[in-house]
């Protein structure tokens, strides 16, 4: 038996294009069938399950579409708020006088997985009640692919990778500038130190010798012996000094006792 691979779509590769569906005078049960197809994108051959590979759907004229049978009477919505007692009921009949764009698209999303790939789909969903829509730029265009864009990491400062880098080489940028004026400014001095200039040759050149400089012997003498007697102390008054030291006092009061 020869083996054979199955292909699975890949989300990123997948051609979106753009469906118009007009629901004037359709049944709004088979309009929902057929949206909810080319939503999930049951209609190409490369449909998987478990990825978005549909395409986007816009449904016009839903004021104008059709219910079966006595389901304008019969059939109701049902909500409720949240309160106790307040379960509320809206006839079809009420609902599609209305909104029908809401009657519509609660159709498509009962067909459609209740799942997260389900709620994704139906955001490709666009419905109106009359014939115009927004959708016309795109549905011209036909073909929208979705391009993969590479997400950044952001790490725990909060700055993504590329801002780090950029900020890293502004640094080293910074710190070589700073580098080169440092060595600027030290080749300026070493320039000044070897060559000195008329103004510092003038400046040495009035500096006097210390063997030059005159000192009045007189002056010498009297602040010498200023400095003396300020030195010199009385015998009275030293003895009053130390007698006023306490811890004297104590050691010559043991000797006495110890004698």
């Amino acid at each position: 038996m020869i083996g054979q691979k199955s292909y699975t779509a890949k989300k990123q590769n997948a051609e979106k294009k753009w469906h118009v569906i007009d629901a004037s005078g359709k049944v709004m049960g088979r309009v929902a069938v057929e949206a909810a197809n080319i939503l999930r994108g049951k209609n190409k051959p490369e449909f998987t399950p478990n990825v978005n590979c549909g395409d986007y759907v816009v449904i016009i004229n839903c004021a104008k579409m059709v219910l079966t049978g006595d389901k304008l009477e019969k059939k109701e919505y049902i909500r409720h708020t949240g309160w106790i007692g307040h379960l509320k009921r809206v006839q079809y009949k009420t609902l599609m006088a209305t909104r029908p764009e809401f009657a519509m698209k609660m159709a498509v999303e009962g067909m459609l997985p209740h799942t997260t790939l389900g709620r994704e789909q139906l955001t490709m969903l666009r419905v109106y009640a009359g014939e115009e829509h927004e959708h016309e730029a795109q549905v011209n265009a036909g073909t929208s692919t979705k391009k993969k864009v590479k997400k950044e990491k952001v790490k725990k400062g909060g700055m993504k990778a590329a801002d780090r880098r950029q900020l890293t080489d502004d640094r080293g940028k910074k710190a070589k500038d700073k580098v080169g004026e440092v060595q600027k400014v030290s080749e300026v001095i070493d320039e000044a130190v070897k060559t000195p200039t008329e103004e510092t040759a003038e400046a040495v050149e009035g500096v006097t010798p210390a063997e030059e400089v005159e000192t009045a012997p007189e002056e010498t003498a009297q602040v010498v012996e200023e400095a003396t007697a300020t030195l010199e102390v009385k015998p009275e008054e030293s003895t009053d000094m130390v007698s006023e030291i306490p811890g004297q006092a104590r050691n010559d009061e043991d000797k006495e006792a110890g004698e």
